[in-house]
């Protein structure tokens, strides 16, 4: 993370792991990070529900969560990867993170692998926590995009305009959605 940091010219990260199996020496991991400018805290990372099997240990998701304190207020971000392969199961994911959240400005941000209209988007929009770019530029796959699953979802309740763009630019399978937020 350490390298991705850098070379996103930030100086603050944090990271939860989704799975990691194998034996030594051979490992496969997978996992979310939060990337930033301002000092992390690094808070907790949740399960989200969803059994994969021992066959298929990817299916297994995790929230990392981690504050920052900006103009006096804590703020929390959680880096997301839902469910890619079950969109019920996706849903189910949201509903469990819908029900636990704090009282604190939420930002969320990541992929969702869930496109605009989906059953998992249309309860974060109707949540009313946040706005964000519901629609808008592909994401995915990076090299012809053309399904929108990733997205930053900031607060509803913050004054300002909000502009998101995707980047094209050669860092994963997806293309990176680029968040703007002016505050009054």
């Amino acid at each position: 993370m350490k390298y991705l940091a850098e070379k996103a010219g930030v100086s603050e990260w944090c990271y939860g792991d989704n799975y990691s199996f194998g034996i030594p020496g051979i490992r496969v991991r997978s996992g979310n990070a939060i990337l930033s400018k301002l000092p992390l805290r690094a808070l907790r990372v949740d399960a989200l529900p969803g059994k994969p099997s021992v066959w298929n240990p990817t299916g297994q998701r995790r929230l990392p969560w981690a504050s920052v304190e900006w103009a006096g207020s804590t703020i929390l971000l959680g880096s997301i990867r839902n469910d890619s392969f079950d969109l019920e199961n996706n849903a189910l994911q949201v509903r469990s993170i819908l029900e636990s959240l704090p009282e604190s400005p939420v930002i969320l941000g990541g992929d969702f692998n869930a496109e605009p209209g989906d059953e998992s988007m249309e309860r974060l929009k109707r949540s009313g926590h946040w706005r964000g770019v519901f629609q808008g530029a592909a994401t995915f796959p990076s090299h012809a995009p053309h399904r929108r699953i990733d997205s930053v979802l900031i607060p509803s309740a913050w004054p300002g305009t909000l502009e998101q763009r995707v980047l094209d630019v050669d860092l994963s399978d997806h293309e990176p959605a680029l968040v703007t937020v002016t505050l009054r």
